[in-house]
């Protein structure tokens, strides 16, 4: 579901986007706001810095990026590649017995 039509509902003041979002997905996301002149803000000078988004301006200062009732939550998250490792092998060795 894209994100402007979930904003879009009146039926709840509360409306997650997406869990377990990337770094990049949050700035492709806030790439879509304009910043406080009205300008829309390049997804390259969008960076993430301590849990807060930032626009990297001129002469090495930056500013955080928050539109109005917009937020977000940064978490850790663990991944096990060997969950993978397993599936592919079956798939492997299943393609090999079927040849």
């Amino acid at each position: 579901m894209a994100y402007l039509e979930i904003l879009s509902r009146s039926d709840s003041q509360y409306a997650p986007l997406e869990k377990k979002a990337g770094e990049d997905d949050l700035k492709r996301f806030y790439s879509l706001f304009l910043d406080a002149n009205g300008q829309t803000i390049a997804y390259d000078k969008l960076s993430i810095n301590n849990g807060r988004v930032v626009e990297l301006l001129p002469m090495a200062k930056s500013l955080e990026v928050h539109p109005d009732a917009i937020y977000h939550t940064m978490q850790s998250f663990r991944y096990y590649p060997e969950n993978n490792i397993a599936r592919i092998c079956l798939d492997l060795f299943s393609r090999k017995i079927m040849s």
